[in-house]
């Protein structure tokens, strides 16, 4: 039973692990607010497939789960505009869709 429980911690921190997308980074291909009742925002970087949740296109960063999300918002916006590319920082899930956690200019 004891090796039951810690096979079943390591599969679900396997699985839920938080990573960064591989560097260099990548063009920010979408940025859709207003999602989740007006809390979250979809973001898609080019050719980068998130892994860890059923939908992998793209990850979301909530308002209600991240206290950051406004500066988080402002550098992801500012990457799209300027074509420069961005890193994610992302684990666990929001509905089906990886939850980002940081982002990063490369």
């Amino acid at each position: 039973m004891k090796y039951l429980f810690y096979i079943s911690v390591l599969i679900s921190s396997s699985v839920f692990s938080s990573q960064w997308t591989p560097a260099p980074g990548s063009q920010v291909a979408s940025i859709n607010p207003g999602g989740g009742g007006g809390n979250s925002t979809f973001i898609s970087l080019e050719g980068v497939t998130f892994s860890g949740c059923t939908k992998g296109h793209g990850a979301v960063i909530s308002k209600d789960s991240n206290p950051d999300y406004d500066q988080i918002f402002s550098v992801a916006l500012a990457a799209k505009m300027a074509s420069l590319p961005l890193r994610i920082y992302y684990g666990g899930c929001v509905g089906n869709y990886p939850e980002i956690k940081e982002v990063a200019i490369d």
